[in-house]
């Protein structure tokens, strides 16, 4: 009976240690069997969603100007394709390339009077008629007719364009400048204004010389209409004949 005791002490010691040494196996299988944590990514290694959301939405193409004339002040020369009129304000589209050269500002005028477009572009000159740059071809000589010289355009302040005093019959035409004589200052703007190509009868209205005549020629004016010539000569007509005085320069 003792050895029987003793054997099944034995068996039940057996079973027991068996036991625990099964039970650690199975924690460590666990253990390996676990798959690594992996870490959020954000940079390169992100997933194809992520790179396509990070890249820049493009930006919408500008609407297109309209059409010159129907454009306001504000879209005429917005990309330097149309001309706005100095006079009326009203954009078109360009009739030569000069037309899109900027005038230069006369208050930039650092030594008198010159063409405001020639500087830009030499083949383009002023014309103050219109207050636009126009392309330049030169007047050498006077045209035939008083109608041709009426209708010439003479860009007097460009370089290349000469002098030029065209006589017809009851009209004479030249580059005439607007002169400043004394008194209150012009504005900037006004301090050298640009010649233009004028034709003229030889008397105004009333009947005063529209260019200087001789002392003592023929008149049929009024005594009491006195006509100033330039800044400092002054004509009346007295008895029948120019009398001419100079002026004392007006401060």
């Amino acid at each position: 009976m003792a050895v029987m005791r003793f054997l099944g002490l034995g068996l039940l010691m057996g079973m027991l240690l068996g036991g625990c040494g099964a039970g650690t196996t199975a924690v460590e299988a666990d253990q390996v069997r676990e798959p690594p944590v992996r870490s959020s990514t954000t940079g390169p290694e992100a997933t194809g969603e992520d790179v396509e959301a990070a890249e820049p939405e493009a930006e919408p193409e500008p609407e297109p100007l309209p059409a010159c004339e129907a454009r306001d002040a504000r879209q005429c020369a917005a990309d330097g394709q149309c001309v706005r009129e100095p006079q009326t304000g009203a954009c078109r589209a360009p009739t030569h390339e000069c037309e899109l050269v900027a005038p230069r500002d006369p208050e930039g005028f650092a030594v008198g009077p010159g063409d405001r477009c020639q500087g830009q572009r030499r083949d383009c000159g002023f014309d103050p008629r219109t207050g636009l740059c126009a392309p330049f071809t030169a007047l050498s000589e006077c045209p035939a007719t008083a109608e041709e010289a009426t209708a010439a355009t003479v860009l007097c302040d460009h370089s290349d364009q000469p002098e030029l005093d065209c006589r017809y019959r009851g009209m004479h035409c030249s580059c005439h400048r607007p002169r400043y004589c004394g008194g209150p200052a012009p504005r900037p703007d006004q301090q050298h204004p640009p010649a233009t190509w004028v034709c003229l009868p030889p008397f105004d209205d009333r009947g005063c010389p529209t260019e200087g005549v001789r002392e003592g020629t023929r008149c049929r004016v009024n005594a009491s209409v006195q006509c100033m010539v330039g800044c400092d000569t002054l004509y009346t007509c007295e008895q029948g004949r120019w009398r001419i005085r100079a002026l004392p320069p007006r401060p």
